[in-house]
């Protein structure tokens, strides 16, 4: 939110203009009464980068999917505040689409992240590779594995959803499985070891995918699907 805003000190007619901790064009926010102290008193940027550090929120960020980096990202680029992402799922954001082709062997998994490595750091955007055990929404803290607290001014739950799983006897037996995580990944890699037959319960886009990748590496594929085709409710 800008608001426009002009000020009479000392005889001096100062047009305050700040969006977003920064100088602009037009607009100015509520800082603008500290612009007018910064310039009318060059040597007192302390105080006025103290009033801004003050105003800036705290935002953490429960996910590094592809929502809640978005999420992450829309704030940095509308805003200067503190910026926090946790996951325990990898310590960097990648693309969840392309694990089927680092199991089919045509990526290296570092080749999956969008970003470069330094693209957070540059972006003030902290990565935490730790996992949320708890919520304690009274005094605004997120408790984690490791035994730190994170405190907030406003959380995001951005930590995804979960394969449906089979509700029969022997789905959680070794070799038993979804796919849907990078450690689901590195899971498939051990059950498909020197294996000849696989069985894939689903006909809809994951487990078509799966199907090829298993195909790629020469192990038998049995589907077992309701519809009467694969993803019928989505191809004509």
């Amino acid at each position: 939110t800008a608001i426009s805003s002009q000020h009479n000190i000392t005889g001096v007619r100062v047009n305050a203009s700040l969006q977003n901790g920064r100088r602009t064009s037009k607009g100015a926010t509520a800082f603008a009464p500290f612009l007018i102290w910064k310039e009318l008193h060059p040597g007192s940027r302390f105080l006025f980068n103290l009033a801004i550090y003050i105003m800036m929120k705290q935002i953490v960020i429960i996910g590094n999917g592809v929502s809640g980096i978005k999420a992450g990202r829309h704030i940095r680029k509308l805003s200067d505040h503190r910026v926090a992402v946790v996951s325990s799922e990898t310590p960097y954001f990648f693309s969840r689409t392309a694990l089927m082709y680092v199991y089919m062997g045509h990526l290296a998994f570092e080749h999956t992240k969008p970003y470069e490595d330094f693209f957070w750091r540059k972006n003030s955007i902290d990565l935490i590779f730790d996992h949320a055990d708890t919520v304690n929404t009274a005094n605004k803290q997120v408790y984690l594995q490791s035994g730190k607290t994170l405190t907030y001014d406003t959380l995001i739950i951005a930590s995804g959803s979960r394969s449906n799983a089979l509700i029969v006897p022997g789905a959680h037996s070794a070799g038993v499985q979804t796919l849907y995580s990078y450690q689901d990944l590195l899971k498939m890699e051990v059950d498909t070891r020197a294996i000849r037959n696989a069985v894939v319960v689903g006909g809809g886009l994951i487990g078509v995918e799966m199907a090829e990748m298993l195909r790629t590496r020469n192990i038998h594929v049995t589907m077992l699907i309701r519809e009467s085709a694969f993803w019928n409710n989505v191809l004509p």
